[in-house]
């Protein structure tokens, strides 16, 4: 009867999440205060056997050590007015670009990393745009970025946001790069 009755409280769940990811007593208690706090932040988090067990906005999380692998499917494409219809109607998921893959360099984004937007003034920090796509960590870990080998600007956050140094001027480029991320387990 007291296990049925401690099922719906909501430090039970806790306890039992943590201690499926392997974390201490100590660890357990300071989530359960984190979590049961009314002012409680979003950010916190806690290494435990085999990943993190991190506080989101709407409960908590455990991300996995080992991620998904990734790369990038890159083709190349002569100009045509059809392709031009095709990358103006494009997804975000896929970055067109006049620069070849020599040129391009893809990694995490880091600390202080900025992008100048399509269609805004200035730039924006990157952090800031995958918070405003209300990206779970898990998420974040995954976010890769287009950088110019040249000048280090990025130019896109693919399935996010393009920058404007990533334009085709459809009259001058007359071959086009398509990149497109592939995920794999």
């Amino acid at each position: 009867a007291e296990t049925v009755r401690n099922f719906c409280k909501p430090e039970w769940i806790i306890r039992r999440f943590a201690r499926r990811y392997g974390a201490s007593d100590r660890q357990i208690e300071e989530i359960t205060e984190a979590m049961l706090d009314k002012d409680r932040h979003s950010g916190a988090f806690w290494h435990v056997n085999g990943g993190e067990i991190h506080l989101e906005r709407n409960g908590i999380e455990f991300l996995s050590d080992n991620l998904p692998t990734w790369d990038i499917c890159v083709k190349s494409h002569h100009m045509t007015p059809e392709l031009q219809e095709l990358i103006k109607h494009a997804d975000s998921d896929t970055l067109w670009t006049p620069l070849p893959p020599d040129e391009i360099e893809w990694r995490e984004p880091g600390p202080g990393d900025r992008i100048k937007l399509l269609g805004t003034a200035g730039s924006v920090l990157v952090s800031k745009v995958m918070k405003d796509a209300h990206l779970s960590s898990r998420m974040k870990r995954l976010v890769k970025i287009a950088v110019r080998k040249s000048d280090g600007e990025i130019i896109a956050i693919p399935g996010l946001k393009r920058s404007r140094e990533s334009l085709i001027d459809f009259n001058r480029d007359f071959m086009v790069w398509e990149y497109r991320e592939k995920r794999n387990s």
